[in-house]
């Protein structure tokens, strides 16, 4: 039970900091780069 408590931290804490960063980057008109680059 403890091992599934922690995973549920981790995933919620991880979905806040990326909610974060969405916000962050939409607030400050960064925007984003079209990626050209094909991998190889």
């Amino acid at each position: 039970m403890d091992k599934k408590r922690l995973r549920i931290l981790v995933y919620v804490v991880g979905m806040f900091i990326l909610a974060l960063g969405l916000t962050l980057n939409t607030k400050a008109n960064l925007g984003v780069t079209p990626n050209n680059i094909v991998a190889l």
